[in-house]
């Protein structure tokens, strides 16, 4: 008996590393300086392309210009044969990424409606001259298109004028797009049309340094917080109770945030004592878990954009077998450092 459950250890294990393997090779990348990062992945035998776009507003002060710019944005591409589906912050739960800063739009094209628009669908994308209320590129200026009823045209005018342009801080829409390619495309192709659009000259800003095991396992830590939640504290059907844990990478806390009530004393107490039970966990659930991304496009496109945003290169999908950082003792032993109870929501 204890041989065959050793066995079945040792098979899992083999199983993990080799998935984790696979899901650490990344696929093309190109990174714009002060400019969009995009990733592709090609697939020659599917006769779609799907458009991945993550919208990230967390240096924005306010998020409505690129709310307007997606919204926008969707209904272009439906007019260039996309079908498209908006995730809105607050809409997506139990999501990795910042419900209050990020945005994502899934675009699904034919082969022949994407290389048929393919000029128009890239312009649109990357640019952000939409009427209405948007982030100019070149201006940095939020424009507030507004009717005002009862008053004449000559006050109308001179009352538009003073209402016009709301300075922003100097923040580019292109500084916080983030795209992934995947279909039956040529990569190549792409990136001459892409390189022929993007004209300005931009200036190059370094890359800032992150601590990727610390974000790594903050990733992890937080999948395992929820797991407690469902299992101790939400009360009759778990799977129907919505919780929100997105990371604030700034101060690397999970912001809880559920629509039912729990004494965050007794959570805190249930992490510290399911310390001992981490190591199972780890490995019989996220790592079969991630394993099962392959099943699941949309999710594993998501968390590449998300990784490519965040992290360096694709350790997000980066599978440790070595359960000794420090990083990770201070989270189990010392959580309240890491967990900001909002109450409900």
């Amino acid at each position: 008996m204890r041989k065959t459950a050793l066995l079945s250890l040792l098979v899992f294990l083999f199983l993990g590393l080799n998935r984790g393997q696979a899901l650490n090779e990344p696929p093309l990348r190109k990174d714009f300086d002060n400019g969009p990062t995009v990733l592709f992945e090609q697939k020659e035998f599917v006769d779609y392309v799907t458009i991945y776009i993550l919208l990230d507003k967390s240096k924005l002060k306010s998020a409505e210009s690129f709310d307007a710019y997606l919204h926008n944005l969707e209904n272009r591409l439906g007019n260039n044969g996309a079908v498209c589906q908006t995730l809105w912050h607050s809409a997506v739960p139990e999501a990795p990424w910042n419900f209050k800063q990020q945005s994502f739009l899934i675009a699904r094209f034919t082969v022949k409606d994407f290389e048929n628009h393919l000029t128009d669908i890239l312009s649109h994308i990357l640019s952000a001259k939409f009427k209405g209320r948007f982030l100019h590129y070149d201006q940095n200026a939020l424009r507030q298109s507004q009717k005002i009823k009862g008053l004449q045209q000559d006050s109308l005018r001179k009352r538009s004028v003073s209402i016009e342009y709301s300075r922003l801080d100097p923040v580019t829409l292109y500084a916080n797009l983030y795209l992934f390619f995947t279909g039956k495309i040529n990569t190549f192709t792409l990136l001459r049309s892409i390189n022929r659009i993007l004209k300005e000259d931009v200036e190059t800003v370094p890359a800032s340094t992150v601590d990727s095991d610390l974000r790594y396992w903050l990733f992890v830590f937080q999948r395992f917080v929820i797991n407690i939640l469902k299992n101790r504290f939400s009360p009759g059907a778990s799977d129907c109770k919505r919780i929100l844990a997105p990371i604030d990478l700034a101060r690397n806390k999970i912001l809880l945030n559920t629509d039912f009530e729990f004494n965050r004393d007794s959570l805190l107490a249930a992490v510290k004592n399911g310390k001992p039970s981490f190591k199972s966990w780890y490995f019989n659930e996220y790592l079969k878990s991630f394993g099962n991304l392959a099943f699941d496009d949309d999710y594993r496109c998501l968390l590449n954009l998300y990784s490519a945003c965040y992290l360096p290169e694709h350790s997000l999908f980066e599978i440790n077998l070595k359960l000794e950082s420090n990083n990770l003792k201070r989270m189990l032993s010392n959580p309240q450092e890491f967990i900001e109870y909002d109450g409900t929501k």
